[in-house]
């Protein structure tokens, strides 16, 4: 307690059982996460490993949601009253400005790429709105005065993408639309500086907050940045970052506001009540578009159901072993390359650097004159190549198993994803007449669809 103020109040206890609950069941899903984001982009890891790296996940994954999701459905609004196209075509173009400026079709995408190495993307939707009170000329009160009123100066929805890193699902809940989920929480961060002047917070959450950033307790919140590894400890508080923790709880329609790792929620009592906004409570939807695809079964004990499979997940033993090919292809390169034969001094050492460094990439083999019963041919007489040089017979690079090997990796992959050959990014090889037609046709409806 600092003072007369203690640092926990009972929904503060009850929700940090509940948020060790959901941080649980986030490690058993996540276990994988990292390993399936370097499959992505990371090459620096990829070529400590193997040497070289191909960046194969990530134009697959690219391509599917260019399959996916091209762009924002086309909106089209119908006057059914009036019947009148022109007041239809007018609000249609309205929803796609608003569409445009809110950039929803990146954020889908966006979500579309989280959904690939964790198994769900997650969308936040919005609403803001600018407004001032004056008193109504229309509307007026029992003791003859004007009723305030409204007016909006600006309205607009928005859309933001929340990190699969930072949200937190009620560990209970299993519907994809979350209308079984008693309470969802995304992370944020916050400034002190922020956090001081937010209204959503009252007087006492603040000195809470103060009181409990400034204890031992709050130390493990901050995260690894490169500002407090090689700035040093910040001390302006309008720099000074923390970690909060926003809960929407659907019981009692409340928003909670929690420092991560805290046994005290905020919100009651602040300048910004802090209930659920009349259209969502009305409706009991909360704020989040939950994207998946590939639904894992619920399990005998119930502990799963709700978190998808990520795409790369299915397809990363192919991955690996595209990386592991075409490192041994990379290597076997030097193997197959046209080699000669000739007598020790036949040739200057700089006539050889030039052949060996060539755009060929010839390598010279050079023996002892007794290892040969021919006679010797003098460097001062007039003879051709093949008369000085031996061609040494190689495999032929069509003979090599790691290209049919990757070949059949990516075959693997498109069929486990589900994606025909109109649907790659790339040129796809067709082996018939009848197949190049049928691709055709199914870019011609790519293409027409966006």
């Amino acid at each position: 307690p600092i003072g007369n103020l203690a640092l926990t109040n009972d929904e503060g206890r009850n929700w940090r059982q509940r948020m060790n609950a959901a941080d649980a069941a986030f490690r058993d899903y996540s276990y994988d996460w990292k390993e399936n984001q370097e499959l992505l982009t990371g090459f620096r890891t990829m070529i400590d490993t193997y040497g070289t790296h191909v960046a194969i996940g990530y134009a697959i994954q690219q391509s599917w949601i260019a399959d996916t999701y091209f762009d924002n459905p086309d909106p089209y609004v119908q006057d059914l009253k009036s019947g009148s196209q022109d007041i239809g075509n007018i609000i249609s173009d309205v929803f796609r400005a608003l569409m445009k400026k809110s950039e929803s079709a990146r954020y889908m995408k966006e979500g579309l790429q989280d959904q690939w190495w964790a198994g769900f993307g997650l969308l936040w939707p919005s609403y803001n709105q600018e407004a001032y009170e004056r008193p109504s000329d229309k509307v007026v009160g029992m003791d003859g005065q004007p009723r305030m009123e409204i007016v909006a100066t600006k309205q607009e929805p928005l859309v933001r993408r929340v990190s699969p890193w930072r949200v937190r699902f009620d560990p209970d809940g299993r519907d994809w639309n979350l209308s079984d989920h008693n309470w969802i929480s995304v992370d944020y961060w916050q400034t002190m500086a922020q956090a001081m002047a937010d209204r959503r917070y009252s007087d006492e959450d603040k000195a809470r907050l103060v009181a409990f950033f400034g204890s031992s307790n709050a130390q493990w919140t901050s995260s690894t940045r490169y500002s407090t590894i090689y700035g040093g400890e910040e001390q302006d508080p309008r720099y000074v970052r923390i970690l909060m923790r926003e809960i929407w709880a659907r019981p009692g329609k409340k928003i909670y506001y929690m420092p991560v790792g805290a046994d005290f929620v905020m919100g009651d009592g602040a300048a910004i009540p802090n209930d659920w906004p009349e259209e969502y409570a009305n409706a009991d939807i909360l704020p989040a578009l939950y994207l998946a695809r590939n639904r894992q079964s619920e399990d005998e004990s119930g502990l799963t159901g709700f978190i998808g499979v990520p795409d790369i997940r299915l397809i990363k033993p192919q991955l690996y072993n595209i990386q592991r090919l075409d490192s041994l292809f990379t290597k076997a390169n030097r193997h197959v390359i046209p080699k000669f034969l000739t007598r020790r001094g036949t040739l200057e050492s700089e006539a050889t650097r030039k052949l060996e460094d060539s755009d060929r990439f010839a390598e010279i083999v050079e023996v002892d004159d007794d290892a040969f019963a021919a006679p010797n041919v003098g460097i001062t007489e007039k003879v051709t190549v093949k008369d000085i040089l031996w061609p040494i017979p190689q495999a032929d690079f069509k003979e090599l198993h790691m290209l049919e090997g990757i070949r059949h990796n990516m075959q693997m992959i498109w069929q486990i994803i589900g994606q025909g050959p109109s649907d790659r990014g790339g040129q796809a090889e067709a082996s018939t007449a009848t197949e190049s037609l049928g691709m055709q046709r199914g870019l011609q409806r790519r293409m027409n669809y966006a």
